[in-house]
């Protein structure tokens, strides 16, 4: 449904299934260098205007926008013990 609304309506936004078809819980942080990683190293960065060269595309910084709600829940522990907690920037 999001692949679909955004492929309608945007020339900008992108969804990636990436996290969804993990087999197992993904950390936050981990779900954030993904999509940085695809959006610099995979795609080559973004434009920082409409029609310039591919060698002058820019590296993005990918960051979380949340509410306060979600943020509450990133400060307690991982409720994965075993798995090392990775910092959220």
């Amino acid at each position: 449904m999001c692949e679909l609304a955004c492929d309608q309506t945007s020339d900008w936004i992108m969804v990636d299934p990436w996290e969804a078809i993990q087999p197992e819980y993904q950390p936050t942080a981990l779900v954030l260098d993904h999509v940085a990683h695809e959006v610099n190293d995979v795609i080559g960065g973004i434009a920082p205007y409409e029609g310039v060269p591919r060698n002058e595309y820019r590296r993005a910084h990918v960051s979380l926008l949340s509410g306060s709600d979600l943020l509450q829940t990133m400060s307690v522990r991982s409720p994965h013990p075993h798995r090392p907690t990775h910092p959220v920037n």
